[in-house]
């Protein structure tokens, strides 16, 4: 880690320096224990440092209930107006996660390398109940509506090179297919330069929605696409899409 850290302060080094000293200061804001099945995020918004923060994942101890074969990937997501400030694990598998952020200032001390801060976190995440299983990914068609309840299919179509963290987080919920569920609907998630897109007829939906991310509401028995917006920021919102769509059509 050493080496890494020593080879990131000369590439940065080259480049122009700020005019006023930056004393830099990793500050980290975060859960340190979550259930199996709920994101990673930790926020270095109130960071003090004169580029972006550069985030490692320096180490993972896998649980003896993690998937064979996990390697996690920590992503970089930007928050509160600050680029990188925040970095993120959207799918831990149980085990101990040791995640570095390293604030790069100014060159104080006359060595010509500018000052780095350092801070190191470790994250748990602990396995669910025992039986615990992932949630199965969608597949169609979807099961038949009943008559006393309308199915719906709800799509959140993302872009995969503009991921968002409210959109990251929804796609990682492991609660919101349930929810839905209670509601008679199905949930789908689809990147926007996957097959579906164009096998389901969604382009032009999207397109009217603004997005990608945009969010699809289809009719469960037809088809017909009864919503398109731009993708809500979090899953209470899609929730009350498709409740406003079942209280219209009779719904209870």
């Amino acid at each position: 880690m050493s080496r890494i850290l020593f080879g990131l302060a000369l590439l940065i080094s080259a480049a122009a320096p700020p005019t006023a000293p930056v004393i830099p200061h990793v500050v980290l804001a975060g859960d340190l224990s979550r259930p199996a099945g709920r994101p990673i995020v930790l926020d270095g918004s109130r960071s003090t440092a004169a580029l972006p923060l550069s985030w490692h994942l320096a180490g993972y101890a896998p649980e003896a209930s993690a998937r064979p074969g996990y390697a996690p990937t920590l992503v970089q997501f930007d928050g509160a107006g600050k680029k990188k400030s925040i970095g993120a694990i959207l799918d831990p598998e149980p085990g101990r996660y040791t995640i570095v952020a390293v604030a790069v200032g100014t060159d104080n001390d006359g060595d010509s390398l500018p000052d780095l801060d350092i801070a190191a976190v470790e994250v748990t995440i602990t396995p669910g109940p025992a039986g615990a299983v992932s949630p199965a990914p969608p597949s169609r068609p979807a099961p038949k509506p009943t008559a006393a309840v309308p199915l719906y299919h709800v799509a959140l179509i993302l872009d995969p090179a503009r991921l968002s963290l409210p959109i990251a987080a929804i796609r990682a919920d492991p609660t919101i297919r349930g929810r839905l569920a209670a509601l008679g609907a199905a949930w789908h998630t689809y990147e926007s330069t996957s097959p579906e897109i164009d096998r389901y007829n969604y382009r032009k939906y999207i397109d009217k929605a603004g997005g990608p991310p945009a969010l699809i509401v289809q009719d469960g028995s037809s088809g017909k696409v009864l919503l398109c917006t731009p993708a809500p920021a979090d899953e209470g919102a899609i929730l009350d899409h498709v409740a406003a769509l079942r209280a219209a059509q009779g719904g209870h």
